[in-house]
């Protein structure tokens, strides 16, 4: 006898028959049946209370989240590409009213969600949709995501032209708001970064930007401009005004500070004659004591200080040289682009400083502490190489070797060139082998006084050196604290004052191809009754910087290239 079927059974059974049914049907009879089954499915709902209706939702919902927690990854893909298949068929099939009527009870649903989600959910709801919209866009391609955002701008173009004008005014306040929130919370380095980004956008859109759309952008910003200039009220322009000039002092300032120094920071791909601050006119002015070639706008007594300095000036210079800084010489270029390395195989005294610190890419480097040079013996110790001052009193053979050993990167026929001009032309390497070829003694002493008129001796000598004035034979005379006492060989290093007149012309020989006395303390004031009665040492520096109209190529070179020996110390 057969068991009693139960009811599971029955529907099991019956699911199996409906089965079977679906298929073996054919389209037709399946629209059929669907249309139908929707039909009577809408009358239930209809027909349905709002107990009965909260309770089949929330039946709806328990089945449904079991059977996603249930489905593995593989069915989930599956059913959501279904999902997606089914509505974009639904939507290809919609009419334009039924689609209207779609997005509104969306749209109507969304906003009552909205209206009834508590803060904690509102968050939690916009964390969440940041996160899917950000690996979305993270998976789309270059393809996708102009697809996307081509097809945004179409629908935010629509809606605004669809939109009224108190729409459109209720949005822009809305937007304002917003925003005006968001720049309140951001801290400083979101800001930074959103400015940064903000101009590398719009830098990017002006050069994709072509001649014609560039022109409809500027037009379009002027006709917003004028309207809004138009509706502002007396008391909207002076406040704006007011932050238009307060912006500009702004910009003003960081600016000159942005600018402070920068002659010490050149910058060769920053165009300086954009900047309408700093232009200081044509190079056509001439100072009428000193004769020096100014800028337009320089400070009338920045070359001479009004009379009161009056220097001996720098001859120019001749042959070699002349050639190498006016650019005939085949190799000016390199001489000028390494000036420096030139200048350290001459140099008669060692560059000192209690500690160098370098920075990355930084074209001079910082000495902590005082700077200073210190000088040696006229002659080396036994067995020992000559350095600086020293190869000058070897042959000249021995000399073009030594130094062209140092660096090795230098043209020989250069140094041997400078070398020549040197011994025939500076009064210092003179008036040093002239006191050794005259020497009395083996153990001698030779003193370079600090002041520009040695004690005792005319006035006007200053004027015109000669060579046996420049170093002279120390016997029993007293020699004062910033005197230069050059021993024979007693292997000790004597430090060079900073203010002692021998400081520049022996450190740089090729600024000073004459050994012309550098700045020292007691140059005296030209008709002065200020109370300073002598030159200072800014004073001695901008007059021997300034152009002087009969020696400008010596005195522009001197400046250029005393200035680049500078920086590199």
């Amino acid at each position: 006898m057969p068991g009693k079927r139960t009811q599971l059974s029955r529907q099991t059974a019956t699911a199996k028959r409906l089965r079977l049914l679906r298929s073996n049907e054919t389209a037709d009879e399946n629209m059929h049946r669907l249309a139908t089954q929707r039909v009577i499915s809408e009358q239930n709902l209809t027909r349905q209370s709002s107990v009965e209706r909260s309770q089949r939702l929330a039946s709806q919902n328990f089945r449904t989240s079991a059977n996603r927690q249930r489905e593995s990854s593989a069915e989930r893909s599956q059913r959501l590409a279904s999902q997606y298949s089914r509505t974009l068929a639904n939507r290809q099939r919609e009419s334009s009213a039924e689609r209207s009527q779609r997005l509104a009870s969306q749209n109507s649903r969304t906003l009552a969600n909205r209206q009834r989600e508590s803060s904690a959910v509102h968050s939690q709801r916009l964390a969440s949709q940041n996160s899917r919209t950000l690996a979305n866009r993270q998976r789309e391609s270059s393809a996708e995501r102009s697809q996307r955002l081509a097809s945004q701008n179409s629908r935010t173009l629509a809606n605004r032209q669809r939109e009224s004008s108190a729409v459109h005014s209720q949005r822009l306040a809305s937007q304002n708001s917003r925003t005006l929130a968001n720049r309140q919370r951001e801290s400083s380095a979101e800001r930074s970064q959103r400015l940064a980004s903000q101009n590398s956008r719009t830098l990017a859109n002006r050069q994709r930007e072509s001649s014609a759309e560039r022109s409809q952008r500027l037009a379009s910003q002027n006709s917003r401009t004028l309207a809004n200039r138009e509706r502002e009220s007396r008391a909207e322009r002076s406040h704006r005004l007011a932050q238009q000039n307060a912006r500009s002092a702004r910009n003003r300032t960081r600016r000159q500070h942005s600018l402070l120094n920068s002659a010490f920071a050149y910058d060769c791909t920053f165009d300086y004659a954009e900047l309408n601050d700093i232009d200081i006119g044509r190079m056509d002015k001439i100072c009428n004591l000193c004769q020096a070639i100014k800028w337009a706008a320089e400070a009338p007594g920045i070359c001479c200080s009004g009379g009161k300095v009056n220097i001996p000036k720098i001859p120019a210079p001749t042959s070699v040289f002349k050639e190498l800084i006016s650019g005939s010489h085949p190799s000016s270029k390199h001489f000028l682009n390494h000036s420096r390395q030139y200048n350290t195989l001459f140099q008669m005294t060692s560059f000192g400083a209690k500690e160098i610190r370098e920075g990355n890419f930084m074209p001079t480097f910082k000495v902590q502490g005082q700077v200073y040079h210190l000088i040696g013996n006229l002659l080396p110790a036994e067995g020992a190489q000559p350095e600086f001052l020293q190869i000058y009193f070897v042959s000249h053979a021995d000399q073009v070797s030594l130094r062209s050993n140092l660096n090795p990167t230098l043209q020989i026929y250069l140094i041997d060139a400078l070398q020549t001009y040197l011994n025939d032309h500076n009064m210092y390497i003179q008036s040093f082998k002239y006191n050794l070829e005259n020497r009395p003694t083996n153990d001698f002493k030779l003193i370079i006084h600090a002041d520009v008129k040695p004690p005792n001796e005319h006035r006007g000598r200053y004027n015109a050196p000669i060579v046996d004035e420049v170093a002279v034979l120390l016997i029993d005379e007293d020699k004062g604290p910033r005197d230069i006492v050059l021993n024979a060989r007693d292997g000790r290093l004597q430090r060079v004052s900073e203010i002692h007149r021998s400081y520049d012309p022996l450190q740089y020989p090729l600024l000073f191809p004459f050994g012309n006395d550098g700045y020292c303390i007691n140059i005296p004031q030209q008709n002065t009754a200020a109370r300073s009665k002598t030159v200072s040492c800014m004073q001695f520096y901008a007059f021997r910087f300034m152009n002087s109209l009969s020696l400008m190529t010596s005195d522009l070179w001197g400046c250029r290239r005393k200035l680049d020996c500078r920086l590199s110390e």
